[in-house]
């Protein structure tokens, strides 16, 4: 009943005993199988426990990346608090694939699992193929295969294959209502869709548009992935890179955003041509999603990209500059 609208507004109803706006459920099933231990709890406390149990996830995968200044990071990270007001999943995001990420070179059969997980929301996973097959890390890519395929079997013998075909009836009218028209939440997304759409594009210009960011991006984080640029500067890539790839982005994804900050300043502790740099990218990333809803509802547009795409060109060119550092030294010896 979680993909029948009226089913799921009258649901709603019954938790808070009295009138309320519609919303929907618009999570494929594996997130059914994956949260499902919170069903077992009263409502506000399994609210409780799942914002919680995120955030320290998100701040034990954070450490991993940052060992000093990990907490204070964790809980300044203003994301956060807009995630956390929705009762949303941008930390449990944050935590798989910055998690991921800091496991490849130690644990790459653990970071692929986490990658896995993933399957729970898929427009954000659309370049983690991509890194890991031009990275050549193939434990982590068939780990991460693996997974998605156990979390799906999960979810059809949880909720039987119905559950499936009940999403897919759903996914047309959601992407034209919330993503095409965005109805509603149209000041809170920060893709290069919505960002073209609301320069007056047309439905196809801003799709053909987004596909060549998509392209573009790919092609850069492979080719940085491939070359082996040293990690920081690669995984800080493959996090933004995502946010210019994926036409569904919410301001509440970008938990993730204090991975970035982690991995570049850590490329810049001991150069000092790089931290102004590494903070103005930060910086962005950062406030992108404290300021990006009011900036919107002040001018009538989208501010994503504005923001992103000079966060993306930044750690570029401070990954280069990291290897060129790295290669330079044996040929001066």
């Amino acid at each position: 009943l979680v993909y029948d609208w009226n089913a799921f507004h009258a649901f709603r109803q019954s938790l808070v005993g009295g009138p309320i706006d519609s919303f929907h459920y618009s999570y494929p099933p594996p997130l059914l199988a994956l949260s499902a231990p919170f069903a077992f709890l009263p409502y506000v406390p399994a609210l409780a426990a799942w914002l919680v149990a995120s955030w320290l996830c998100f701040y034990a995968a954070l450490r991993l990346a940052m060992p000093r200044g990990a907490l204070l990071l964790s809980l300044a990270t203003p994301a956060l608090f807009i995630n956390a007001i929705g009762g949303q999943n941008g930390a449990w995001s944050a935590a798989l694939l910055g998690g991921g990420l800091s496991l490849l070179e130690r644990r790459p059969v653990a970071a692929g699992m986490l990658f896995g997980l993933f399957v729970y929301k898929p427009h954000l996973a659309l370049l983690i193929p991509v890194a890991l097959i031009a990275g050549r890390q193939w434990r982590a890519l068939i780990a991460a295969g693996v997974t998605t395929v156990i979390v799906l079997a999960l979810s059809v013998v949880l909720f039987g294959p119905d559950v499936w075909a009940d999403w897919l009836r759903n996914v047309s009218v959601l992407r034209e209502a919330f993503l095409e028209r965005g109805d509603g939440v149209w000041h809170r997304m920060l893709s290069v869709f919505v960002f073209t759409r609301h320069l007056g594009f047309d439905l196809t210009a801003a799709y053909g548009a987004q596909m060549a960011a998509a392209v573009m991006t790919a092609a850069i984080v492979g080719y940085v992935w491939l070359h082996d640029v040293p990690a920081p500067g690669r995984n800080a890539l493959l996090v933004l890179g995502t946010c210019l790839v994926t036409p569904y982005l919410h301001d509440y994804d970008l938990v993730f955003g204090a991975f970035v900050a982690a991995w570049l300043m850590a490329q810049a502790v001991d150069r000092p041509e790089l931290q102004r740099q590494a903070f103005l990218a930060s910086a962005l990333i950062l406030l992108l999603p404290f300021v990006s809803s009011l900036l919107a509802k002040l001018t009538g547009f989208s501010f994503g990209p504005v923001f992103i795409v000079p966060a993306f060109v930044i750690a570029l060119r401070m990954a280069f500059a990291q290897r060129h550092a790295m290669t330079a030294v044996p040929a001066a010896r």
